[in-house]
């Protein structure tokens, strides 16, 4: 609505475009306290889209009093993200949040590549693609495999259709099209040359921002394209739609508890009924442990590699690793991985355990007292 007017003047004397724009800019300040992540997913798009659709206007009636226009509203976008970023850092008190500033580093020059081969198996999984070698594709589980692997290559290839009529666009058209391909840009720098393609959920901008881009694609070209692209999209929505419904009955039709069957849920009665109530493991095993059990088991959240175990304050506290229960008998849960990882100090540092249970591909070493001397007291 904003955008139609392509004047300030409009703007502040619309009482519904100042409340409008009053939530855009405080929306950006708290986007801003949240660091790069939030930045890089809505802000910085938002004001490239912006930017770009000014830069690739060529119509010169009312060029200059939309381009103004859309200068304030970049300006103020920028001065109310930046008052967040300064907002951050006094919430923060200077503490690192090395979690969440993924969207901030970068990877080795070498890994570049193989970065960037890992994007359609991260990408498919986030639809839930999921097959083995030689699986047969003509059983009812590889049909579904067949819709999810082909709306997924629509959810990429729909926006294109923006791309390609974008002269015959509406201006907030144009200005959500690229601010879709802003986004997919700015994630995917991320992902190939920085550190996001060490879990594939990093990629969900891109996933939501395609989703939302392909359905502006389907309206547009139910409203202005010929009836073979229309019958067309039709067929691309049943897609699409079908594509949802999937994931929908699979919730529907899934025990609540798994029926205790899943590896966390026998971790957690393995350890409950041989009376180990407290102990340590890696991060996606310690607290769901601990949930799991009801806080019958309290495990640790620890990191583990080649030079040995971690003590991690990531959604826990230092002080929690001085709880005297630790003192007791205590356990290290490890994955088949990380007990190898470590197999070379069974032997040294962490020698003494006096047990070692095998559960599935788990091992658990039980210690008669706290092994907490072994643990680094740099994060990693």
């Amino acid at each position: 609505q904003a955008t139609d007017k392509d004047n300030i003047l409009g703007l502040l004397t619309d009482k519904k475009c100042i409340a409008l724009f009053t939530l855009l800019c405080v929306f950006s300040l708290c986007t801003a306290t949240n660091g790069l992540q939030s930045l890089v997913t809505f802000s910085l798009p938002l004001m490239a889209g912006l930017f770009l659709e000014r830069l690739f206007d060529t119509e010169k009636k009312r060029f200059w009093s939309r381009t103004v226009f859309a200068s304030f509203i970049l300006l103020s976008l920028a001065i109310f993200s930046v008052f967040g970023l300064f907002l951050r850092e006094i919430i923060t008190a200077g503490v690192p949040c090395a979690y969440a500033d993924a969207y901030a580093g970068y990877s080795e020059v070498d890994e570049w590549v193989n970065n960037l081969l890992l994007f359609p198996s991260h990408y498919f999984s986030l639809l839930g693609v999921s097959v083995v070698k030689y699986q047969s594709i003509a059983d009812f589980k590889s049909i579904l495999v067949m819709i999810r692997i082909f709306g997924g290559l629509l959810l990429l290839a729909l926006p294109l259709y923006l791309l390609f009529t974008y002269n015959k666009q509406r201006r907030s058209v144009k200005i959500f099209t690229l601010s879709h391909f802003a986004l997919s840009a700015l994630i995917m720098f991320a992902y190939i040359f920085g550190l996001l393609n060490t879990a594939s959920w990093r990629l969900v901008p891109i996933l939501a921002s395609s989703i939302l881009a392909s359905f502006v694609s389907l309206c547009e070209i139910f409203k202005h394209s010929g009836v073979i692209a229309k019958r067309l999209g039709v067929l691309f929505l049943a897609l699409l739609l079908v594509l949802s419904l999937i994931p929908a009955f699979e919730i529907m039709s899934t025990d609540r508890d798994y029926k205790g069957e899943s590896s966390l849920h026998m971790l957690a009665e393995e350890l409950e009924e041989r009376g180990l109530h407290n102990g340590y493991a890696t991060f996606w095993h310690a607290h769901a442990i601990t949930l799991l059990s009801d806080n019958e088991v309290k495990a640790l959240n620890i990191s583990v590699d080649k030079d040995g175990l971690h003590k991690e304050t990531y959604q826990q506290q230092y002080s929690w690793f001085e709880d005297e229960a630790l003192d007791e008998k205590c356990f290290l849960l490890l994955s088949y991985y990380e007990y190898y990882t470590v197999y070379p100090m069974l032997s040294s540092e962490l020698s003494g355990y006096t047990e070692d249970i095998t559960v599935g591909n788990y091992h658990i070493l039980v210690y008669e007292k706290n092994i907490l001397d072994v643990f680094s007291e740099e994060e990693k």
